[in-house]
């Protein structure tokens, strides 16, 4: 189950480092399911073919496939949440924690192909599919992390975890996963939860707009005419230049206002003079007032409803620095590291 989408997107950013499950059950259960996966008949969400345990079909890659993608993601991990609280049963660690830990695979699939497209792509087409579906999927995190007949299973088998005789692998990944649901809003009461999910949206909403001005930053581009103006990069660099002003239909070299384009050449570029300017575009692309008021709301909002945010563990302050206003978040996803997104608004 993803957390905050619009996570985490823009550095290319949707970090899916997967890593396996801590236990033998939850090894055994990942491979039965590998064994006879669950369709939803989109094959962004579905179990991708290839190495690697599956690779991302981006060939089959468009707007409307990964929108119904995303969907078809939320409806079946909010089918195996159900099946998670509607069991009779007492909560386990088998029936509650392993189960929620292998849920949600269509969901992070979708959704890794999402950040990498919304956050690198800035056609009008994606930047709409972006803003459309990041409050989608934030409220479905927050419909899961609210879900109070979960958070009460999960707390059982939290609070248990020593009569059950959990391993040391199984009681951490429930310790770690009650106190992520609790960090987010999970032990509020309903008035918390909903000005908490109140919260999401319009920080989702803030996110993806702030995201798509990052992206259309790299869009820019600096074009040199001169060869003497790229003196000092390697071949391989300049050819890309090259390419690039090709692409824009330019004479000379182009470079990108991207990292990939931008360090190699304030690395070997001989001009000291171009490497300011490549430079300067660079690290002030987010400060040239654009931004500003994206995520004002949040200063306002922190003041009335502090609780509430360190439930969520977001915290807004001001940044003396910059002279701007600093957003951190930190996000859980399942079965990934922790991420950490910060934003300065001027």
């Amino acid at each position: 189950m993803n957390r905050r989408q619009m996570i985490i997107t823009s550095a290319g950013v949707l970090a899916v480092t997967a890593t396996g499950c801590a236990t033998t059950g939850a090894t055994q259960g990942s491979a039965s399911a590998a064994a006879s996966p669950v369709l939803v008949g989109n094959p962004l969400a579905d179990p991708w073919p290839g190495p690697y345990q599956g690779v991302p079909p981006w060939n089959q890659v468009t707007v409307d496939l990964l929108r119904d993608a995303l969907n078809k993601g939320i409806d079946a991990m909010r089918a195996e949440v159900a099946a998670i609280v509607d069991n009779p049963e007492p909560a386990t660690f088998d029936n509650t924690m392993l189960a929620l830990e292998v849920s949600g695979d269509h969901l992070d699939r979708a959704g890794s192909i999402f950040g990498v497209m919304s956050g690198n792509i800035g056609t009008p087409e994606y930047q709409a599919l972006t803003r459309e579906m990041s409050p989608i999927l934030s409220a479905a995190e927050d419909e899961v992390t609210f879900n109070d007949a979960l958070f009460q299973r999960i707390r059982h088998v939290h609070e248990t975890a020593a009569a059950a005789g959990l391993t040391a692998e199984q009681a951490r990944l429930t310790e770690r996963s009650y106190q992520r649901l609790v960090r987010n809003g999970a032990a509020l009461d309903a008035s918390g939860k909903a000005e908490l999910g109140r919260f999401n949206q319009a920080l989702s909403n803030a996110f993806t707009t702030f995201q798509q001005k990052v992206v259309a930053d790299e869009q820019l581009y600096t074009q040199f005419t001169a060869e003497a103006d790229v003196a000092g990069l390697p071949d391989s660099n300049k050819s890309a230049a090259a390419d690039a002003a090709s692409s824009r239909e330019l004479e000379g070299w182009v470079i990108n206002n991207t990292r990939s384009a931008v360090d190699p050449f304030l690395t070997f570029a001989d001009d000291r003079a171009k490497r300011e300017v490549i430079w300067r575009k660079f690290v002030n692309a987010l400060y040239d007032g654009r931004t500003q008021g994206d995520l004002g709301f949040a200063k306002a909002d922190i003041a009335a409803n502090q609780s509430v945010h360190d439930a969520a563990t977001v915290h807004v302050v001001q940044h003396g620095a910059y002279g701007g206003l600093l957003v951190r978040g930190f996000f859980k996803r399942k079965r990934r590291a922790e991420l950490r997104v910060t934003l300065v608004v001027r």
